[in-house]
């Protein structure tokens, strides 16, 4: 993504601060740095539709020298619904005094700003993606736009798998509960998925999994994780757990990453405006976002993202 900076504005930010902007943005952001780094990012216009091939679809292989016409048999096509991304137009504003930047140069206000703002937009998509929710938020919650993977995991409407629970708080306990869903999700956990499987937890859920944890249980491991540059993450079955701290309870929701798709339309833009009366600037910054998962079975349900939760 770039920003644009609109015509017929002098006091707009400088496209260098604007686009340093953007890559902190993307940086900050867990969820789009992995949807990103899959090339499952996509720049659309209006909208977009996302063919999708179904993993448990794709055993149509025949036999030819048993047919005169391999056609005549059943196809193996886009089995699944392919899902539409419909990018919706967000934004956020605040006002940045200038006095303050000038007066206290070494609290560095600008860099603060810069920061401030590239984590809003990161963990905006963050929480998009995660917990984002069409039926209960209001209509000017930019959560309303999508369904979030934990708000599928969690709605047995939504999701094709059946939730997996545990009942003591300790890593073995927790360390059980993936094996299960790693099992629950078929295809979309086998081994060639490893790279693109993460546990996305509450905090809860990962002290859980710190609980009476031991490194000598297969299994279970603390390693790094280069592709979100982290350090010491624990690993329940090879399965980076990431924290979350807008999911509640002693909850988690394994997802393979193949199957999350952000879309976006047009630019990021900062529109900035002097206001007299403030002695300071209205900074506006607006973008298009739109969030799917799209492993859908003809059920219209999702695959590959089951919830594990402790039970009561």
């Amino acid at each position: 993504m770039n920003f644009v900076i609109p015509a017929g504005s002098a006091s707009n930010l400088p496209k260098e601060l604007v686009d340093k902007i953007v890559d902190l943005a993307v940086e900050k952001s867990v969820l789009f740095k992995l949807i990103a780094n899959r090339q499952q990012s996509i720049e659309i216009v209006n909208e977009g539709t996302i063919p999708v091939l179904g993993e448990e679809g794709l055993d149509k292989v025949y036999r030819l020298d048993s047919t005169t016409d391999i056609t005549s048999l059943t196809e193996q096509a886009f089995d699944i619904r392919t899902p539409d991304l419909f990018p919706v137009e967000v934004g956020s504003y605040l006002y940045l005094k200038k006095k303050h930047v000038e007066q206290y140069p070494e609290l560095k206000l600008d860099e603060l700003f810069e920061k401030r703002l590239a984590r809003g937009i990161g963990r905006s998509v963050d929480k998009l993606g995660v917990v984002g929710d069409t039926s209960t938020v209001g209509a000017t919650n930019y959560l309303s736009i999508s369904n979030g993977i934990y708000t599928i995991a969690n709605d047995s409407a939504l999701c094709a798998t059946t939730a997996v629970s545990y009942t003591a708080s300790n890593a073995q306990a927790a360390l059980n509960a993936v094996a299960e869903a790693l099992q629950a999700i078929g295809v979309y956990g086998d081994d060639e998925f490893a790279d693109d499987l993460y546990l996305f937890a509450s905090a809860d859920f990962l002290t859980t999994c710190r609980t009476a944890a031991n490194r000598e249980v297969i299994g279970y491991d603390i390693a790094d994780l280069p592709e979100l540059g982290l350090k010491n993450v624990i690993h329940l079955w090879n399965v980076p757990v990431i924290k979350r701290t807008f999911i509640t309870g002693e909850k988690a929701v394994l997802v393979n990453m193949r199957g999350c798709f952000v879309g976006y339309y047009g630019k990021i833009a900062i529109d900035a405006e002097h206001k007299a009366g403030r002695r300071a600037d209205l900074l506006v910054t607006t973008y298009w976002i739109d969030f799917k998962f799209a492993f859908i079975n003809s059920s219209s349900k999702a695959l590959g993202v089951v919830l594990i939760y402790k039970s009561s």
